[in-house]
């Protein structure tokens, strides 16, 4: 009697969670019929349900399958929806703007829907919104459908009821249909009851035999009735079926010898409906008996009446130990939360539903956690007839769920940027130390008696207030610089990220830049501002190695929780819960993965004239050596631009000059920096280190000298990270930092040399903004439209989102592709038909085979498949590049991942080119 209240809110409260302006439910009555039952607006929205009954599940016909697959249909935006679509039509007389549609699905057919609408403004809706909003679905047809038994069961009851009490009233002795039978078996009359009449017309059976009129079944079992009664007076029950109108229908007959006269009395009666009423009642028994969640039926005060095996098997206790006792008193933990208990207490004692998670103990002393839901049970009367609790254990979900907040934790304290995170009132929640100790903020101070507004002077939160927050409302996320005020009073200039999270909060990432600052206003002091650079980005990548570490700790739990779900297939509440936890250690993943470049600093870029940046990188050189090598500043001539971060480029240039200074003696080592003409090309060969945007214009300089030469055992690791042929002079991070800003800018760098002749170092670096016109580059953009048209790629990489996306990008050039996230499977597919394949593109670091491993065993196949490599640590390949046709930075454009495939595609067409 209680659950329309309880749907209602239930809708309540899920639909200010998330945020909906109308939350709703729909319900199929019959196949082609349905009812808006429930309805929840937010203040301000109009009411719908009362226009919306009997509404034709037509409207359906586009959904109809996705809710059949139980997947949930998002419109993003009702307006880009077609004009003559009925469901159309519908959405917008409503108001709808955006809408989510959750099915509700009862023994595998669709027996209705929630829908969540957005009547103010347009609304995205997350995945995890869904999965949520999709599990608030399930629970709702799982309560309407046994609501829908109970009161179908409650009916059936009360007919019968009524039934017999007519019948009592009449002539308890006669059923619905009496035939009269002489003492030889001929059928002499009947009684016709009420609703049951004769299956077969009375005059064809009248004066018959039941052999003559009956089947063979029907007639047997005539005659067995008639024995039994004149053996022994009144013959047993007997059941039977017979179809009718082509439905089948159960009843059952008993037989009495008439006392005078001779003859037999055959009373029949219709039990169809309490057959499948007690098929019913056995069904559910059997459901409960079989669900490995933990069951308990009580009494109205509370005392076990019921447990089913599951409860058994985990708490330890047999049903008759504990029948008539209460739970609390034989599960309950000394760690159990008391305020949860209380609160049940609460509810159950106003008869209402309730859900907690609660930490029990077993009857060895274990503790478990369970995640319990506690259902009155009323009679037909509508009195208190019990309670039913359904409990799944939780307790492993809980501790990897703990685990993995800890490693989150322990990741975001060991970040050298300050991450903090506050709640909508703007109140902090969340400091990491880095945060703390940039503000002067004791470890142990209460965040939140700490507001974002204390950490600033007036004018700056006044900024944070307008502007900041402005954009955060609009795009979620805010970028720029502000003065941050220090506990002793001390301004703290920084560099800040903002990120709107769903509940209102920001998550705020900030880094000191006082000492930016301080350089970018001395302008004479350039050469500090360079090693400062310099000395970021050694950081930056000693960061990256311990990024990767920590992402093994993190891939743990990642792994572990997809080895528990192999186990949990028959318990979907515990799989959806390992689910979560994968999607959580991806998100860990990613923050980890970001530790590479918390001590980059920020690279903004603008046009710069080459001249002007090759004259500023002699003069860094240093008096001492322009002379002893001879260096000489090109003459100067038309500006040439190029698209750069003036710090990254100076690295670039003052790393290679260092290095052709270092190639020879000065008496006889001689180092120049060019600018080649305009009309220059690059070198007609793949580069030594990234790969340059087809499309871009791009200007070459040129670093040489006339050492003593690379040897060529030495060219392959010249960029591998700390190797180095200076000793313990050298660092073994100069060239590897070249090698990263050159991919990270677009670039690209040739490596020319011979022993005894020295070296030539050219670069192509990108002339203009990325995002400048089409018609200001020297190419227009690769089309990716059948390109590789007839040729099949197989792409691996142990994420299986990244291989799914990479294999998109592909197959829009028209190649087809096979996505696969074992480098084993891979590498069996490759060995199965190498002839089949026209490229393999790979990961780096995998589990059980890397990339170069897989790379090495491509090469020893009888047909030659190119190996193209993507990656988040190309500094680490070293001289095991030559094993690739070329190594991508991940995330990797499309362009260039297609130009790359184009390039090594055709090195297997003609071999000797590779």
């Amino acid at each position: 009697d209680g659950v329309d209240d309880a749907v209602d809110r239930a809708l309540a409260r899920i639909g200010s969670l998330s945020r909906s302006d109308r939350t709703y439910v729909f319900r199929l009555r019959g196949d082609d019929r349905m009812d808006n039952t429930h309805e929840w607006v937010a203040p301000g929205i109009e009411p719908m349900i009362d226009a919306l009954q009997d509404m034709s599940t037509d409207l359906l016909d586009d959904y109809r399958a996705a809710f059949e697959g139980g997947s949930p249909v998002v419109v993003p935006d009702v307006e880009a929806l077609p004009e003559d679509t009925a469901i159309g039509a519908v959405l917008r007389m409503q108001g709808i703007r955006s809408l989510l549609l959750v099915p509700m699905l009862c023994h595998g057919r669709i027996a209705g829907f929630m829908g969540y609408d957005a009547v103010r403004t347009l609304r995205r809706f997350l995945p995890v919104e869904v999965e949520l909003l999709r599990s608030v679905a399930n629970a709702l047809s799982v309560v309407f459908d046994r609501f829908d038994a109970e009161t179908a069961a409650r009916n059936a009851q009360i007919r019968l009821e009524e039934q017999r009490n007519r019948l009592q009233a009449t002539l308890s002795a006669i059923p619905d249909l009496v035939l009269e039978l002489d003492e030889d078996g001929r059928i002499i009359g009947y009684n016709e009851g009420t609703p049951l009449s004769p299956a077969y017309p009375p005059e064809t059976f009248l004066g018959r035999f039941p052999e003559q009129v009956l089947p063979l079944k029907l007639s047997a079992i005539a005659r067995r009735l008639m024995q039994d009664a004149a053996r022994d007076g009144e013959s047993g029950a007997i059941e039977y079926q017979l179809e009718i109108a082509g439905k089948a229908r159960w009843f059952v007959a008993n037989a009495a010898a008439k006392r005078t006269g001779g003859g037999y009395v055959i009373v029949i009666r219709e039990i169809t409906q309490r057959r499948n009423e007690q098929r019913q009642i056995r069904r559910l028994g059997k459901i409960a008996e079989l669900t490995s969640n933990m069951v308990i039926i009580t009494d109205p005060q509370g005392r076990i009446d019921w447990v089913n095996p599951a409860f058994e098997r985990r708490s330890g206790w047999r049903l008759d130990e504990v029948r008539g006792k209460t739970p609390g008193r034989i599960l309950r933990s000394p760690n159990t939360d008391r305020a949860t208990v209380r609160r049940i207490a609460q509810a159950l004692a106003k008869r209402r539903p309730v859900q907690g998670e609660l930490l029990n103990r077993d009857r060895f002393g274990e503790d478990y956690w369970i995640s319990k839901d506690i259902q009155p049970l009323f009679d037909e009367n509508g009195q208190l007839d019990g309670f039913v609790s359904v409990q799944t254990d939780i307790t492993e979900l809980k501790r990897s769920h703990q685990k993995a907040l800890n490693d989150l934790s322990q990741a975001l304290d060991a970040s050298n940027d300050g991450i903090a995170i506050t709640d909508a009132e703007g109140r902090f929640v969340y400091m990491n130390r880095s945060h703390r100790t940039m503000f002067g903020i004791a470890h142990d101070a209460a965040l939140d008696q700490i507001r974002w507004q204390d950490l600033h002077a007036p004018e700056a939160a006044a900024i944070i207030a307008g502007q900041a927050f402005a954009e955060l409302a609009r795009a979620g996320v805010w970028r720029g610089e502000i003065e941050g005020r220090h506990a002793d009073g001390s301004p703290v200039p920084q560099e800040v990220s903002l990120t709107l999270k769903p509940d209102g909060g920001i998550l705020c990432i900030t880094r000191s830049i006082a000492e930016r600052l301080r350089i970018e206003t001395d302008r004479a002091r350039l050469r500090e501002e360079l090693q400062l650079a310099q000395r970021r980005e050694t950081v930056a990548h000693v960061a990256g190695a311990v990024a990767h570490d920590l992402n093994n700790l993190v891939a743990v739990v990642s792994g572990t929780a997809e080895l528990l779900a192999d186990g949990a297939q028959d318990n979907p509440d515990l799989l959806a819960g390992l689910e979560r936890i994968q999607r959580a250690t991806g998100t860990a993943r990613s923050l980890v993965d970001g530790l590479r470049h918390l001590d980059r600093p920020s690279a903004p870029r603008a046009l710069c004239d080459l001249n002007i940046m090759i004259a500023e990188a002699i003069e860094l050189l240093g008096t001492q050596r322009i002379r002893d090598h001879g260096i000489v500043a090109p003459p100067t001539g038309p500006a040439r631009n190029v698209w750069v971060n003036r710090g990254e480029l100076l690295q670039v240039l003052l790393n290679l000059a260092l290095n052709a200074c270092d190639a020879g003696p000065p008496e006889t080592n001689r180092v120049g920096l060019s600018i080649l003409p305009a009309s220059a090309v690059p070198p007609d060969r793949r580069p030594d280190v990234g790969t340059p945007d087809p499309g871009a214009a791009v200007t070459l300089f040129a670093i040489s000298d006339t050492g003593a030469g690379i040897a060529p055992s030495m060219r392959g690791r010249l960029f591998e990270r700390y190797f180095t042929t200076k000793g313990e002079a050298g660092t073994g991070l100069g060239l590897p930092i070249v090698a990263s800003i050159i991919r990270q800018n677009g670039a690209a760098l040739w490596l020319d040399s011979e022993p005894g002749r020295g070296t030539t170092v050219t670069v192509a670096w990108p002339s203009a903004s990325p995002d400048r016109p089409l018609a200001e580059r020297r190419a227009p953009r690769l089309d990716l439209q059948g390109n590789l048209g007839g040729h099949w790629v197989l792409v691996v990489d142990d994420m299986p989102d990244v291989a799914d996306v990479l294999a998109k990008m592909i197959e829009a050039a028209g190649a087809e592709v096979i996505a696969v996230s074992d480098p084993a499977e891979a590498l069996a597919l490759l060995q199965e038909i190498p002839s089949h394949w026209s490229a393999l593109v790979t990961d780096l670091d995998m589990p059980g085979m890397t990339g170069i491993d897989l790379a090495q065993a491509a090469a020893a196949l009888p047909v030659r498949v190119p190996v193209l490599l993507v990656t988040a640590l190309p500094e680490v390949v070293g001289s095991a590049q030559a094993l690739f046709s070329d190594v991508l930075h991940k995330p990797v454009e499309a362009a260039r991942l297609i130009a790359a495939l184009r390039v090594a595609v055709a090195e297997r067409a003609d071999p000797a080119d590779g």
